[in-house]
């Protein structure tokens, strides 16, 4: 091997070891890897065979990293929701977080800018908000009970088993600036605009009443909030178990029945 060709080699192990130590194995792509030794990613195959080749040679040399087979990004959308259901926003640091998701804080700052990037990040990628607004969007001739129907099943899967989180965020977003442009971009904008959209385009054929759209969401997701978050409390107590079929199905049609034009 020529010395031009040992120090192109030394270059591809040297930008691996940096990015599988800052972003994690499972978040590094080849592509990744050739950009940032600088070359080709057909010359990097030359050197390499694969990206499990690299971490078999750097894994005695890097005991810290994280060289699992896995999504470090999802992993540590979760520890975050799960962190800060547990103690809030403010309380929860990044190194919280990454310890909780067995990755490293330089990891953390490769996916994300911060905590508010973070819960824009679990907007994005977990929440139901980006399947809701393709859904109004693209609604077509879908029924309306179908459609509801769809958007209350999405919401309540994600909030069900998050409760917590959705009671922590909704705590701090008053008095957190930073956390309400978050809301206010991520979540109200979209829904609103999505919602006021399909609202003005079926209001006619789907006879539905002249409503704001701020107020047919909070119509619509409210009873679903407000009964998600007292559930824990109020079943056990009451000696009931609602199942999430009958409350979908309840809050739906109640919803439908206000929503539309009764002829007289």
């Amino acid at each position: 091997m020529s010395e031009s060709e040992r120090t192109r080699r030394e270059a591809i192990v040297e930008a691996a070891r940096r990015l599988f130590s800052e972003k994690g194995y499972a978040a590094t792509t080849m592509d990744d890897v050739a950009a940032a030794a600088g070359v080709a990613k057909a010359t990097l195959y030359r050197y390499v065979r694969s990206k499990d080749d690299l971490r078999d040679l750097l894994a005695p040399h890097l005991p810290e990293a994280d060289l699992r087979e896995r999504d470090a990004r999802r992993a540590i959308l979760e520890a975050a929701i799960d962190l800060v259901g547990r103690q809030g926003l403010s309380r929860t640091s990044l190194d919280e977080i990454a310890a909780a998701a067995g990755v490293s804080r330089s990891a953390i700052y490769w996916h994300f800018k911060g905590k508010y990037d973070l819960f824009a990040a679990i907007i994005s990628d977990l929440s139901p908000l980006p399947r809701i607004t393709t859904l109004l969007h693209n609604a077509g001739d879908l029924p309306l009970d179908d459609l509801a129907r769809q958007i209350a099943y999405a919401y309540f899967d994600f909030i069900g088993g998050r409760v917590d989180f959705l009671r922590a965020i909704m705590t701090e977003v008053p008095a957190n600036p930073d956390l309400q442009a978050v809301f206010q971009r991520h979540i109200a904008a979209p829904l609103f605009e999505a919602l006021g959209s399909y609202l003005a385009r079926t209001a006619e054929r789907h006879k539905l009443r002249a409503v704001h759209p701020v107020l047919a969401l909070q119509a619509f997701f409210g009873p679903i909030v407000l009964h998600l978050l007292a559930r824990d409390v109020l079943e056990p107590g009451l000696g009931l178990r609602i199942e999430k079929e009958e409350a979908v199905e309840t809050f739906v049609s109640i919803f439908l029945h206000g929503i539309s034009v009764r002829e007289e």
